[in-house]
Protein backbone atom coordinates (compact mmCIF):
# COMPACT_ATOMS: atom_id res chain seq x y z
CA UNK A 1 0.00 0.00 0.00
CA UNK A 2 1.65 3.20 -0.85
CA UNK A 3 2.14 5.82 1.74
CA UNK A 4 1.31 8.83 -0.82
CA UNK A 5 -1.44 11.40 -0.32
CA UNK A 6 -4.67 10.27 -1.92
CA UNK A 7 -7.69 12.18 -3.44
CA UNK A 8 -10.85 11.38 -4.47
CA UNK A 9 -11.88 11.93 -8.54
CA UNK A 10 -14.85 11.78 -9.99
CA UNK A 11 -14.25 10.51 -13.56
CA UNK A 12 -15.81 12.60 -16.16
CA UNK A 13 -14.79 10.03 -19.13
CA UNK A 14 -13.22 6.80 -19.53
CA UNK A 15 -9.76 6.15 -20.10
CA UNK A 16 -6.85 4.10 -19.34
CA UNK A 17 -3.49 5.36 -17.57
CA UNK A 18 -0.55 4.79 -20.47
CA UNK A 19 1.84 4.82 -17.43
CA UNK A 20 0.23 2.51 -14.88
CA UNK A 21 -2.32 0.75 -17.22
CA UNK A 22 -5.32 1.32 -14.62
CA UNK A 23 -8.13 2.02 -16.34
CA UNK A 24 -10.81 4.58 -14.93
CA UNK A 25 -14.76 4.71 -15.89
CA UNK A 26 -16.31 7.68 -16.54
CA UNK A 27 -18.77 8.27 -13.84
CA UNK A 28 -17.13 6.19 -10.81
CA UNK A 29 -15.14 7.94 -7.96
CA UNK A 30 -12.04 6.10 -6.88
CA UNK A 31 -9.65 7.26 -4.71
CA UNK A 32 -5.95 8.23 -6.48
CA UNK A 33 -2.94 9.62 -5.80
CA UNK A 34 -2.61 13.23 -5.36
CA UNK A 35 0.05 13.63 -8.16
CA UNK A 36 -1.85 11.46 -10.63
CA UNK A 37 -5.27 13.69 -9.50
CA UNK A 38 -3.30 16.67 -10.71
CA UNK A 39 -2.32 15.33 -14.13
CA UNK A 40 -5.40 14.17 -15.11
CA UNK A 41 -7.22 17.09 -13.77
CA UNK A 42 -4.73 18.71 -16.15
CA UNK A 43 -6.06 16.63 -19.27
CA UNK A 44 -9.62 17.28 -18.01
CA UNK A 45 -10.12 13.49 -17.28
CA UNK A 46 -11.19 14.48 -13.75
CA UNK A 47 -12.88 16.67 -11.32
CA UNK A 48 -14.03 17.15 -7.80
CA UNK A 49 -16.84 14.21 -7.08
CA UNK A 50 -20.39 15.97 -6.64
CA UNK A 51 -21.55 16.17 -2.84
CA UNK A 52 -23.97 13.41 -3.50
CA UNK A 53 -21.08 11.34 -4.50
CA UNK A 54 -18.67 12.49 -1.90
CA UNK A 55 -21.28 11.51 0.78
CA UNK A 56 -21.87 8.19 -1.01
CA UNK A 57 -18.20 7.73 -0.60
CA UNK A 58 -17.56 8.03 2.83
CA UNK A 59 -18.63 4.64 5.24
CA UNK A 60 -22.42 4.37 6.03
CA UNK A 61 -23.27 4.70 9.81
CA UNK A 62 -23.24 1.12 11.79
CA UNK A 63 -26.73 -0.41 11.29
CA UNK A 64 -28.31 -1.04 14.42
CA UNK A 65 -28.20 -4.04 16.48
CA UNK A 66 -30.93 -6.35 16.52
CA UNK A 67 -31.49 -5.98 20.31
CA UNK A 68 -31.30 -2.34 19.70
CA UNK A 69 -34.33 -2.61 16.76
CA UNK A 70 -36.46 -4.79 19.31
CA UNK A 71 -36.14 -2.92 22.28
CA UNK A 72 -39.01 -1.37 23.28
CA UNK A 73 -39.35 2.41 23.48
CA UNK A 74 -39.86 4.41 27.15
CA UNK A 75 -43.58 5.33 26.93
CA UNK A 76 -44.24 9.07 26.98
CA UNK A 77 -44.35 10.71 30.62
CA UNK A 78 -47.06 13.34 30.78
CA UNK A 79 -45.71 16.56 31.80
CA UNK A 80 -46.43 17.74 35.45
CA UNK A 81 -49.20 20.87 36.34
CA UNK A 82 -47.21 23.68 37.61
CA UNK A 83 -49.74 26.35 38.87
CA UNK A 84 -50.03 29.65 36.94
CA UNK A 85 -49.50 32.91 39.55
CA UNK A 86 -53.12 33.80 39.24
CA UNK A 87 -54.43 30.51 40.03
CA UNK A 88 -55.28 29.98 43.87
CA UNK A 89 -53.43 26.40 43.73
CA UNK A 90 -51.03 25.80 45.81
CA UNK A 91 -51.42 29.42 48.16
CA UNK A 92 -51.41 29.45 51.81
CA UNK A 93 -54.89 31.42 53.35
CA UNK A 94 -53.85 34.23 55.69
Amino acid sequence: MSDKPKKRAHILRSFRDDGTGERFTAGTTPLVDAGAYANYEAAGLVGAPPPAAAAKAKSKPKAKSKAAKSAPKAPAVPATSIPSPESDEGRVAN
